[in-house]
């Protein structure tokens, strides 16, 4: 399977209004225009599309075919030149966390095939324009940071016909889309605020498994900072201490990663969060220039592709943000292939070193890169650590376990350091606070402090309409991998966001309340865990429609069909009797299950759905459940009391078999329709004839194909 390369636009439409507890909720007003919604309130946004992440003018540039060629000039492939579309939902672990999940994303290259991607994660947040904002710049600037996301693809389908085919594609010719499995990468930056827009590069390739055959690592090998570089280098590229790297979400250190394609014999270099700018033009410090080096057990490797890294903005766009090289056919322990990034300036023939491979690493279980933990509840990771891409198990490694305030700080480490095991796994924990029953720490710096305006320490109940979370990070000690060449190593850590979420405690207290249907418990519990629905998204329920006098041409507005705080039906013991505000009260509980019990891939969950408090599914099932439960109790009460009047006992059990009994049945209430004097009554008699009518020739339909006994009771 080739590489396809693209670049272009995306777009995307966060939640930005009331993401800030200090913002005061405004409520739904069906009189404020769309522009007036989006220019006073949602900062821009447009509230239909909350979440929503899609390309835009995103198209296919280039292609590497299987042995690392590209088009020449004079050669054409019916692929480049194609749209590539793409939609999903943007959603964060927390909003002053940043980092994002994508969710539910569906693409689609025109002419070629159509596909759905697994969730993505956010990597770190990388400041690749280094530049500092000038005090007379009052022009629209972009965030400085780039990130990117790499999602596997499921479930694809192939679109090709007779704009690309094997006639006109080498691409195509080459590439097996029924059999194949692939992943997206795609790196995102200059994400303008006035727009909600920003630039995508990325490619689309075979999926590359973690490790090859022999367990050494293949996939998302990084490359970090070389701590050694020159003064010169730091000056100029405004690195800043290494110490103080990595410490919250936007990164200063640069990072790349690489793939290696194990039976293409190629590298795919991803340099994106790497290389400085010093504008939003892609303009790279003046006079520097990168190349790539790769060694195998020490020895240089000279490879027949340009070594050149082109990071003028034209290259970018035509290759995807990416580098592709390819390594010697007989180097088969890939633990000795190494790759390191050199730059020059002006031309020298010497160049400086500026990223490195580092000699170790680590991996977290099942590559976990964030965290949602329970309220109260403790979780395990599990971390590997690497030596030349290979488990290393040796005990000695120290890894240290780092936690960052937060606003406030939820989410802990329970000791300072991993516990190894006999095959060096390192084991740790993280706790999450209680959240209901919280005791801050001396953190009075808190957002939420300063937001209320108050002094002390946050205690208690935390609010449920809040988003709670901070950073923890995994790191090696250095001083624990000090070797006889007593070179610098790059300082090896991963920063993880936790998020924690409420919990509904479903105790025998809850469950008595709900068992007696006590509506002020069960309304507390219910408006605690729909709480930043309405709080913080009151446009998120809403749709267009065209409204107006009928003498007047329609105006677009906005209809909000869900009203939380309205639309939901509480039931009590005395409602049981009244069906139809028990059927009312059933729908809206079916209404909210319907779209929090999707999986986390369907298109039509409800937004923030993935992030419910913990055990809140449960609880409305529950609720309904004994709902039901009382409405069938009082249904069969009123069954019992009808055999009685009958003066009959036991099951009342009518036989279709008998078809004597059934005409008889029917002639009877025939009779008795005749004696009625009220038209109304005699209607209510018609109605059970046709029932029962209908009824009978349902069984009898089933009965012509079966052999059994038909009974209808």
């Amino acid at each position: 399977m080739p590489i396809l390369h693209f670049s272009g636009k995306f777009r995307n439409q966060p939640p930005l209004y009331n993401n800030e507890p200090s913002n005061p909720e405004i409520a739904y007003d069906p009189h404020t225009t769309p522009d007036d919604v989006k220019k006073n309130i949602t900062e821009k946004v447009e509230p239909v599309e909350y979440f929503e992440f899609t390309f835009h003018d995103v198209f296919i540039r280039n292609v590497t075919y299987d042995d690392g060629s590209s088009p020449g000039e004079n050669e054409k492939d019916a692929i480049i030149g194609k749209r590539l579309m793409l939609k999903g939902l943007l959603v964060d672990v927390a909003p002053h966390l940043l980092r994002s999940r994508l969710f539910a994303g569906e693409f689609r290259i025109v002419d070629l095939m159509m596909g759905k991607l697994e969730e993505g994660f956010e990597s770190d947040l990388f400041t690749t324009i280094r530049v500092d904002p000038s005090p007379n710049d009052k022009g629209d600037r972009p965030l400085p940071y780039s990130a990117d996301f790499e999602c596997g693809i499921y479930d694809t389908q192939s679109l090709a016909g007779n704009f690309v085919s094997r006639e006109n594609s080498r691409f195509f010719r080459e590439s097996d889309l029924a059999n194949s499995k692939f992943k997206m990468y795609f790196h995102l930056s200059k994400f303008y605020y006035s727009t909600l827009e920003g630039e995508v590069h990325g490619y689309l390739g075979l999926h590359v498994p973690d490790f090859d055959r022999h367990g050494v690592r293949i996939q998302g090998r990084r490359l970090l900072v070389d701590p050694s570089i020159s003064e010169e280098l730091k000056r100029d590229f405004k690195i800043e201490s290494y110490e103080e790297e990595s410490k919250d979400m936007g990164r200063n250190d640069l990072e790349g990663t690489y793939d290696i394609m194990v039976e293409k014999k190629l590298i795919v270099l991803r340099f994106l969060n790497f290389i400085p700018y010093v504008d939003t033009n892609n303009r790279p410090p003046s006079g520097y220039t990168f190349f790539i080096k790769l060694t195998n057990n020490g020895n240089e490797i000279k490879s027949k592709f340009p070594s050149e890294i082109k990071v003028d903005r034209k290259s970018i766009s035509y290759s995807g943000g990416i580098s592709i090289v390819r390594f010697p056919d007989d180097i088969s322990d890939l633990s000795m292939l190494v790759m390191s990034i050199e730059t020059k300036k002006n031309n020298n023939e010497t160049g400086q070193s500026f990223m490195k491979e580092p000699q170790y690493d680590l991996l977290i279980s099942n590559d976990q890169k964030y965290l949602v933990l329970e309220s109260a509840k403790k979780e395990e990771l599990k971390v590997q650590a690497y030596r030349n891409n290979s488990p290393y198990k040796n005990k000695n490694i120290d890894i240290k376990l780092e936690t960052y305030a937060g606003s406030p700080t939820v989410a802990r480490w329970t000791s300072s350091s991993a516990t190894p095991d006999n095959d060096s796994i390192l084991t740790c924990y993280v706790q999450a606070s209680d959240l209901e029953h919280f005791e801050e720490m001396d953190e009075a710096g808190s957002d939420e402090l300063q937001n209320k305006k108050t002094s002390g320490k946050l205690s208690g109940d935390l609010r449920w309409d809040q988003y709670y979370g901070n950073y923890v990070s995994i790191r090696i000690d250095n001083n624990s991998i000090i070797n006889s060449d007593n070179k610098k190593h790059p300082m090896i850590k991963f920063n993880i966001p936790a998020r924690v979420l409420h919990s509904v405690r479903l105790d025998d207290e809850i469950k008595n309340a709900i068992d007696n249907l006590d509506n002020e418990k069960i309304q507390g519990i219910m408006t605690k865990i729909l709480s930043y629905y309405t709080r913080y998204y009151p446009w998120l329920h809403t749709e267009y429609v065209y409204a107006g006098l009928p003498s007047q041409p329609a105006k677009l507005a906005y209809r909000q069909f869900l009203d939380i705080t309205k639309w939901l039906r509480y039931v009590n013991k005395n409602d049981i009797g009244n069906w139809g505000s028990v059927k009312e009260s059933v729908i809206s509980i079916n209404h909210f299950l319907d779209r929090l019990t999707r999986k986390d891939n369907d298109w039509k969950k409800m937004p923030r759905s993935r992030d419910f408090p913990v055990n809140g599914v449960e609880f409305l099932k529950m609720y309904k459940q004994s709902i039901l439960d009382k409405v069938v109790n009082a249904i069969k009460s009123e069954r019992d009391r009808t055999i009685k009047s009958i003066g009959g006992g036991g099951d009342v059990e009518i036989d279709t078999d008998d078809w004597s009994q059934m005409q008889t049945l029917l002639k009877n209430l025939e009779e008795m329709s005749n004696r009625l004097s009220s038209d109304e009554d005699k209607r209510l008699v018609a109605i059970s004839k046709l029932q029962i009518y209908d009824e009978l020739i349902n069984r009898l339909s089933i009965a012509k194909t079966h052999t059994e006994h038909v009974h209808i009771h």
